[in-house]
C-alpha cells in the first residue's frame, strides 16, 4: 500500500469519526422542542421558539463553504504556478491573497453583519465564493493569471464571510449552552475542511480525461458554494437571517452602567488575549512539525498519520470542549488548555521518539481547542452589551490572523537559526499568556469589588 493511499484512508477514518457525533447531534438538534429565551436580551417575536434545524443547517453551510474555500486553498497553488509557466515564486500567493482579504474584510463585515443580520453576510459568502470559483476556472482555459487573482480575492470575501458567521449560532443560543452551539457549528466546517482534498482528489480523476485535472477542483468548490443558496432558502426563517437576533437591553433602557462597562471591557480583553496567544502558540509548532518531523528521518506516510492525529486533537475534540465550557466554566476550560499547550511543547522538547512527537502534536491541537472555544463564546457573551459587537468580532479575527502570519514565519526563522529549542522556549511563552491573562483578570475583578464595598460603606 502506497503512503498517499494510506494517507487517504486515515483521514476517511478520521472523517468517519468526526462525522457520527456530529449526525447524532444533528439529530437531537432537529428534535428540539424550542429556545431557552435570554432574559438579558431582546429577541425576535417569531424566534422564541426557533426550530433545531436552523442550527443543524447553519452547521451544514458552515461545512460546504468551508469544503469550497479548502478546496481552491488546496489546489491554488498548483493551478496558478501552472498558469506562470512553472513559476514557483507564485507558490505562495494563493494562501497569502486570501487571509490576506479575509483579515482586511473582518471589521467592515463585522460592522454590516450587526445592521443586517446574517442572512446578508451568508449570502456574500455564497455570491462571492461562487464568482471566485467561476473566474478561477475562466482563467484556467483562457491562461489569464489575472482572472486567477480576481477569484482567489472572491474566495477570501468568502472566507471572511464563512469565519464572522460561526458566531451566528452562538447569539441564537441562551448563554448556558453557548459552548455546545459554537463547538457543533465549528465541526461542521472542519468536516468540511478536512473533506475537501479527498473530495477534489476523487473529482480530478473523473475529470481527468475530459475536463482537465486542473479544473476539477474549483468545479467541485463552485458546486459547493451554490449548493448554499437553497439551504438559505427553504431551511432558515428569512426573520432570522435578515435581522439581528439579539440587541442588548440595559436596565432602564439607557447605557450600562460604568462598573458593567469596565466590566465587559475586561472580559472581552481577555477573551481576545487568550484567542490570540494560543492561535499564535499552536501555528508556531504546526507551521515547522512536517521540516522538523523529516529532519529526525519520518517517513511521508508517518508524518500524514502524525498530522491527521494532530488533527483530531485540534478539532475532533469540540464536543468535549464545547461540553465543558458551558459544564464548569469558560475560565477553567482556558486554563486547562493552557496547562496541555504547555504540556504538548515540553513533550516535543523532550524526545524525539515517534510517540512522543505524535503526543505533542495531539495535546498541542487539543490545548487549542479548549482555549479557542471557550475564549470565542465569551467573546461573545460580553460583547452583547455593546452597541457595536461586530467590530470587537471583527477586530479579533484581524488579530489572529495577523498573530497566525507571524507565528509561521516566526516558526521558520525560529527553526532554521535555534532548532527545536527556540520554538519550544517562544511557544511555552505563549502558552501560559492565557494563563497570566486569568490571573490579572481574577485580581482586577477583586479590586473593583474591594472598591465597591468601599463606596456602600461609606
Amino acid at each position: 500500500m502506497n503512503n498517499s493511499k494510506v494517507g487517504s484512508t486515515f483521514i476517511t477514518v478520521l472523517l468517519r469519526l468526526m462525522i457520527i457525533p456530529w449526525i447524532l447531534q444533528s439529530i437531537r438538534e432537529l428534535y428540539r422542542t424550542g429556545y431557552r429565551r435570554n432574559e438579558s436580551c431582546q429577541v425576535l417575536k417569531d424566534a422564541e421558539s426557533i426550530p433545531g434545524k436552523v442550527y443543524l443547517s447553519l452547521s451544514i453551510f458552515q461545512a460546504i463553504a468551508s469544503a469550497g474555500t479548502g478546496i481552491v486553498i488546496s489546489a491554488g497553488a498548483i493551478a496558478i504556478v501552472h498558469l506562470s509557466d512553472g513559476n514557483s515564486t507564485w507558490a505562495g500567493i494563493p494562501v497569502a491573497l486570501v487571509l490576506g482579504v479575509s483579515a482586511v474584510a473582518s471589521i467592515p463585515f463585522a460592522v454590516w453583519k450587526d445592521k443586517c443580520g446574517y442572512g446578508q453576510l451568508l449570502h456574500l459568502a455564497s455570491w462571492s465564493g461562487l464568482v471566485g470559483a467561476i473566474l478561477c476556472i475562466t482563467s484556467l482555459y483562457t491562461g489569464l493569471i489575472a482572472c486567477m487573482i480576481l477569484g482567489l480575492l472572491g474566495i477570501g470575501t468568502a472566507t471572511c464571510a464563512i469565519f464572522m458567521s460561526r458566531f451566528s449560532a452562538i447569539e441564537m443560543t441562551a448563554p448556558q449552552e453557548r459552548g455546545k452551539a459554537f463547538s457543533f457549528v465549528m465541526t461542521g466546517a472542519t468536516i468540511g475542511a478536512i473533506a475537501a482534498p479527498l473530495i477534489a482528489s476523487a473529482m480530478s480523476n473523473l475529470f481527468e480525461k475530459v475536463e482537465g485535472q486542473l479544473s476539477a477542483p474549483f468545479i467541485v468548490a463552485f458546486c459547493c458554494y451554490i449548493s448554499g443558496f437553497p439551504l438559505l432558502k427553504f431551511s432558515i426563517p428569512r426573520a432570522l437571517l435578515f435581522t439581528p437576533l439579539l440587541q442588548p437591553v440595559t436596565q432602564g433602557g439607557g447605557r450600562q452602567p460604568v462598573g458593567a462597562q469596565q466590566n465587559s471591557t475586561l472580559n472581552i480583553s481577555i477573551a481576545m488575549i487568550c484567542v490570540i496567544a494560543t492561535q499564535a502558540s499552536r501555528v508556531l509548532l504546526m507551521a515547522v512539525s512536517p521540516i522538523y518531523m523529516k529532519n529526525l528521518g519520518f517517513s511521508n506516510e508517518v508524518i500524514s498519520i502524525i498530522l491527521s492525529i494532530f488533527f483530531v486533537g485540534m478539532y475532533g475534540t469540540s464536543y468535549i470542549a464545547g461540553w465543558l465550557s458551558d459544564k464548569v466554566g469558560r475560565r477553567f476550560v482556558i486554563s486547562a488548555g493552557a496547562c496541555i499547550l504547555t504540556g504538548s511543547y515540553l513533550l516535543i522538547a523532550a524526545s524525539t521518539q515517534m510517540a512522543v512527537v505524535t503526543a505533542s502534536l495531539f495535546l498541542l491541537g487539543l490545548g487549542w481547542n479548549f482555549c479557542f472555544i471557550s475564549s470565542n463564546v465569551i467573546l461573545t457573551d460580553f460583547t452583547k452589551g455593546l452597541s457595536n459587537p461586530g467590530k470587537v468580532q471583527g477586530l479579533n479575527d484581524v488579530l489572529v490572523n495577523i498573530a497566525s502570519g507571524c507565528a509561521s514565519i516566526a516558526g521558520g526563522i525560529l527553526l532554521s537559526g535555534y532548532q527545536i529549542t527556540g520554538i519550544v522556549m517562544i511557544g511555552i511563552g505563549l502558552s501560559i499568556m492565557p494563563l497570566f491573562a486569568l490571573l490579572i483578570f481574577k485580581v482586577i475583578n477583586s479590586m473593583y469589588a474591594n472598591s465597591a464595598e468601599l463606596a456602600g460603606g461609606k
